[in-house]
């Protein structure tokens, strides 16, 4: 069925030199006169003919979803969309989890090396994130038969940005009670649940946090970091003293304004205090400035070496950067 779509453009000239030239590695290659329904389509053929991940970049957030829905017609599993992130510089208790959800999702995705056809605004494409060795450092393959001590899991899911709780309810969550374990992780619809029988996973399940039940057994899976950017004890202390930094500066310009010195006080002291003991922080971006480089990339580094990347109307995305 999904044959049907790309047979017209086998035999296609236009399409044939296209594939050819991108076969052969030649970079870069311009087109001209593509109308828009016409992007999806094209993306998807070269996707089947070629088994590569293909990035496509294109100006504002709305382009970016049109051209995500066209290739979702032709195949669901392979069309996936990066979503801009909303940044928010004040402290929050709770920050919607459905964009940071989705985003995590296509990181896990790409370093699987699943050959996606990724669709993102510039915007997206410019924000900050992890380097990819620091989200495998937070990634754990757990399979039926595996040794495991509780432990070293719950220090590796709190490192990885979950909360523990009583009972899992929503993503970003554990929780351990005896012998199992439940975890909701970035990117999926349900929770996971692996009991143990003393060390070792007797069965990992996919279940409903609202019924319990249980909807299907799987043989392995993976955590997942809850967050983009997580705070290592690596460069701990430097954002700590970034932010310290900030503070004394931003207090000596106050001229004698009290209620103000007290507000940033309290605001930055949260954070301080957080990341001193270690506890959760609800808007890590935040502290971005006072990560390292070394530490940080965009999603550009998370995609294999042969992938292919497609500019949507260069000259309109030149204007947004």
């Amino acid at each position: 069925m999904k044959n049907m779509f790309i047979k017209p453009l086998g035999n296609s000239n236009p399409y044939t030199r296209l594939l050819d030239e991108v076969s052969k590695g030649t970079s870069p290659i311009s087109t001209y006169g593509i109308i828009e329904e016409n992007i999806g389509h094209i993306s998807y053929a070269l996707n089947r003919d070629l088994r590569k991940q293909i990035l496509i970049i294109t100006y504002d957030d709305i382009r970016a979803k049109r051209i995500y829905e066209d290739i979702k017609n032709f195949d669901k599993d392979v069309a996936m969309l990066f979503p801009t992130k909303d940044l928010l510089f004040y402290k929050v208790d709770a920050i919607s989890t459905e964009i940071n959800n989705r985003r995590l999702g296509v990181l896990f995705r790409l370093i699987q090396g699943d050959p996606l056809i990724l669709v993102a605004s510039i915007e997206s494409i410019l924000n900050k994130l992890i380097t990819p060795e620091l989200f495998k450092k937070h990634m754990l393959e757990i399979r039926v038969g595996d040794i495991i001590q509780l432990d070293d899991l719950a220090q590796l899911l709190i490192d990885s940005g979950y909360e523990r709780e009583s009972m899992v309810e929503g993503v970003g969550q554990f929780s351990i009670r005896g012998g199992i374990v439940d975890f909701f992780a970035p990117g999926n619809d349900n929770a996971y649940r692996i009991e143990l029988f003393d060390d070792e996973v007797d069965s990992i399940r996919v279940f409903d946090t609202e019924t319990q039940r249980s909807l299907d057994m799987l043989q392995s899976i993976h955590t997942v970091p809850v967050r983009e950017v997580v705070i290592l004890e690596e460069f701990r202390g430097d954002v700590i003293g970034g932010i310290n930094d900030s503070l004394e500066k931003a207090i000596r310009n106050l001229d004698g304004d009290s209620a103000l010195k007290q507000n940033l006080e309290e605001k930055f002291m949260d954070y301080i205090e957080g990341l001193s003991e270690g506890l959760h922080i609800s808007n890590v971006d935040m502290l971005i400035p006072y990560i390292r480089d070394e530490y940080l990339s965009s999603i550009l580094e998370y995609l294999q070496s042969d992938s292919m990347i497609v500019l949507d109307e260069p000259r309109r995305i030149e204007q947004r950067v």
